[in-house]
């Protein structure tokens, strides 16, 4: 008779494609029965592709439901989501619980049963300290919320370095994080055949002889787009043989095109989001150097996939992927945010010719180095073994 499988419940909000790559992996190489609960849309409106059948999640959702404020009609559906939630929770009986978030009304109530019930339950999240609110009053109440809640824990999973100062600012020992950091499927990546980088780059009009900066991402206000634009209207003359890719889409397209210098038009190129990843990381590989300039990003999951693409990177001090997988002067360059020559002296840097295959060159390793020391799964198998349950 075989061994039966601990469970795990891991309650989130959805399940893009790098949770559900690391739910695939700890079912497999942990032996548990890693459960997944989604408390709003799993593919977010279809922005995520379809979720893998081995780890299709118990979902407790309605279609108009998406993470975000709620009306005071609303709030009366929350609660009984909540409950339904708890129900459904009391009934698995798991050995442990991963909690996504901490901000409403199911999360506290699941915190709450597991301590109630003993069971181990930690918190992850993408929040880093980067983004904590510069209004006094604001952090007062959060920290009188958040510090008594995660006492109530076993722990927490933040995604890198930065997380894990977030949350021992709130009281959570430096003893009682595990990290649980997004990845992409690295070996999609790999994977990605010189056909494929040919097909793209010849549907896209990339000329073999030209050298490509990409930003790729959302082209939204906190995405500081228009800085990266402002910063290669500057370095375009002294960098001739170098074009801009922006990849994605969003309300400011027309703005940003509108930035672009008239003499450099046809240096910058306007490329609508793709939904399949290999062909975005068939751009990478038509690529030299990423660019997120972001005024704040949780975590960034471009950044692994860039690194692991071999891109050199360019980031803004508040992005947290870079904080662990963009090694200044080693891969790339960091600039404080939001300055326009902070990120003008970054470009000029990276795209000098011996810089950049210095760079170039070691991003792989450092995805191999944070992903020896930073593996997600062994992130929950010490959590786990922490806290009295064997697994593996």
């Amino acid at each position: 008779m075989s061994e039966r499988k601990v469970t795990v419940v891991w309650l989130m909000n959805s399940m893009p494609p790098y949770r559900s790559s690391v739910c695939l992996r700890a079912r497999r190489e942990l032996k548990l029965d890693l459960v997944s609960a989604v408390t709003h849309d799993p593919c977010e409106g279809n922005r995520w592709p379809r979720v893998p059948q081995e780890v299709l999640p118990q979902v407790f959702f309605a279609p108009h439901q998406m993470p975000g404020p709620v009306s005071r009609g609303e709030l009366a559906g929350d609660v009984f989501k909540a409950m339904k939630v708890l129900r459904w929770i009391w009934r698995v009986r798991p050995a442990a619980m991963i909690v996504y978030g901490y901000n409403d009304f199911t999360r506290m109530l699941a915190v709450a049963w597991c301590r109630i019930s003993g069971t181990p339950v930690f918190v992850a999240g993408d929040s880093n300290i980067h983004g904590e609110s510069r209004r006094p009053l604001i952090r007062a109440l959060k920290s009188a919320y958040l510090s008594p809640l995660l006492r109530l824990t076993n722990g927490a999973m933040p995604h890198g370095s930065l997380g894990s100062a977030y949350f021992r600012k709130y009281g959570v020992p430096r003893s009682r994080i595990y990290r649980l950091p997004l990845e992409p499927d690295y070996a999609s990546i790999a994977a990605v055949s010189a056909d494929r980088i040919h097909s793209i780059a010849t549907r896209l009009g990339f000329a073999p002889d030209r050298r490509r900066i990409v930003y790729s991402g959302r082209l939204v206000e906190v995405k500081r787009v228009d800085l990266l634009i402002q910063a290669f209207n500057r370095i375009a003359v002294q960098r001739p043989d170098w074009d801009l890719i922006v990849l994605g889409s969003g309300p400011l397209e027309s703005q940003l095109r509108d930035a672009v210098a008239a003499d450099l038009v046809a240096r910058v190129q306007f490329v609508p989001a793709f939904r399949d990843p290999q062909d975005v990381f068939a751009v990478y590989r038509s690529c030299d150097v990423l660019v997120l300039p972001s005024d704040y990003e949780p975590w960034a999951i471009v950044i692994n996939e860039a690194a692991a693409s071999g891109l050199a990177m360019v980031c803004s001090d508040v992005v947290g992927a870079a904080a662990d997988l963009l090694r200044d002067g080693v891969n790339g360059r960091s600039f404080r945010r939001g300055s326009l020559d902070g990120l003008t002296a970054a470009l000029l840097d990276v795209t000098e010719p011996a810089n950049l295959s210095l760079y170039k060159a070691a991003s792989p390793q450092v995805v191999a180095d944070w992903r020896r020391d930073a593996d997600p799964v062994q992130g929950i198998a010490r959590a786990l073994r922490d806290n009295g349950i064997t697994v593996g």
